[in-house]
């Protein structure tokens, strides 16, 4: 009983794929920092939310821009982000908000100028994200490229900021197939193990 209770917990345990966290934040907070973190105004307007979610194959144009008086952003910079691989990579992330309003992401390359929207643009969510739901975009990552995710509020300074959390994070690393092929892979790695070793052959 103890011998099949170890197994189970092994192979569970190796076939746990797990998102990557690359920043959360609440919008209550606002404004504040922390690590990675930071807020701020555009003077201007704020990118478009419109169009699908952009490519993870890159050639993302900038969607345009829109409104006035200025919109509060939220820029998250993770070392999860930061591309040393020696060639450009292609990067997917999830988007999800609890709260009760819509933000959408964009992405730049290195860093963001909220006075020059396009500038370093490399990808959107573009679907708004609302309560709830998961917006799944990409983009592609120029080698020794830092990424920087920036969240925008869909109403400009003088409207009440969305409620809730917004967090981006990695997809699980291998679809569901490739999970359920690496469970059959661990489970059958362990019993080899405990054979090798005499257990299974004690009974």
């Amino acid at each position: 009983m103890h011998l099949v209770k170890s197994i189970f917990l092994l192979a569970v345990g190796a076939c746990s794929a797990q998102a990557t966290l690359i920043g959360s934040y609440d919008w209550g907070t606002f404004p504040a920092t922390a690590p990675g973190i930071a807020t701020g105004t555009t003077p201007g307007g704020r990118p478009v939310f419109a169009g699908n979610p952009s490519s993870a194959a890159g050639g993302n144009s900038y969607p345009g821009s829109v409104g006035s008086g200025g919109y509060r952003y939220v820029t998250i910079t993770s070392p999860h982000l930061l591309n040393a691989s020696g060639s450009a990579q292609s990067i997917i992330l999830d988007l999800q908000h609890g709260g009760t309003s819509t933000v959408g992401a964009y992405v730049y390359a290195n860093s963001f100028d909220p006075a020059h929207l396009s500038a370093n643009y490399l990808g959107t969510s573009g679907i708004v994200s609302s309560a709830g739901s998961v917006v799944r975009f990409g983009f592609l990552l120029p080698d020794a490229a830092q990424a920087v995710v920036v969240l925008f509020a869909g109403s400009n300074v003088p409207v009440l900021l969305p409620s809730g959390v917004t967090t981006v994070s990695t997809p699980v690393p291998e679809p569901a197939s490739m999970v359920g092929v690496g469970c059959v892979l661990a489970i059958l790695g362990v019993l080899k193990g405990c054979w090798g070793r005499g257990d299974l052959r004690r009974g």
